[in-house]
């Protein structure tokens, strides 16, 4: 009796560990962020000078001759989780390879503290910068993170991506960038 219920309790993990194993092979794997057929494509890039979470201040202007990432981020966001590490590499991409990019997180919806812990906890090493009362985010027509607005060199936008996104994609996109602006 004994041994006919370790069979059957056996059997029923099996059938459950099958049907695991199925629904996750079904999933469609992640291809990152979507590039979104903005009206801000091609747009200068607003006068932007902002303050970052380690009280230092960054412009826009001090970056031009550089492509521009900004990342809008919030740390109540479970995108921004997965995209984070993403992030982490294409800025350890851009510094290994001495690409003439920069990338730069902006803070969107959140305490500071907050983001300041989720960018501890992922290595992300970039500037935060603040945005109180979603100037930024509105400038740039954020309505909920992750988006990320590629600039290219002369400040205009390049691409808008909704999503998270991978440092494949953002490789690419950068590549594209300064190919185009050449």
């Amino acid at each position: 009796m004994r041994g006919r219920r370790v069979r059957v309790a056996s059997l029923c993990a099996l059938v459950v560990l099958g049907g695991l194993v199925a629904f996750l092979l079904s999933r469609p794997v992640d291809q990152g962020a979507i590039q979104v057929n903005s009206p801000l494509l091609g747009t200068r890039a607003p006068a932007l000078t902002a303050t970052t979470l380690k009280d230092g201040r960054v412009s826009l202007a001090s970056l031009r001759g550089r492509v521009v990432v900004l990342s809008f981020m919030a740390s109540w966001c479970a995108s921004c989780g997965t995209e984070a590490p993403e992030l982490a590499t294409y800025a350890w991409h851009v510094h290994t390879t001495n690409t003439p990019a920069t990338i730069l997180g902006v803070v969107f919806n959140d305490a500071d503290a907050a983001v300041a812990a989720f960018a501890n906890h992922y290595g992300l090493t970039f500037p935060l910068l603040t945005d109180p009362g979603g100037t930024m985010a509105n400038d740039f027509a954020v309505a909920s993170p992750p988006v990320t607005i590629v600039l290219g060199p002369t400040g205009r936008v390049a691409a808008v991506l909704q999503g998270p996104v991978t440092s494949r994609q953002l490789v690419a996109v950068t590549d594209r960038t300064l190919r185009e602006a050449a």
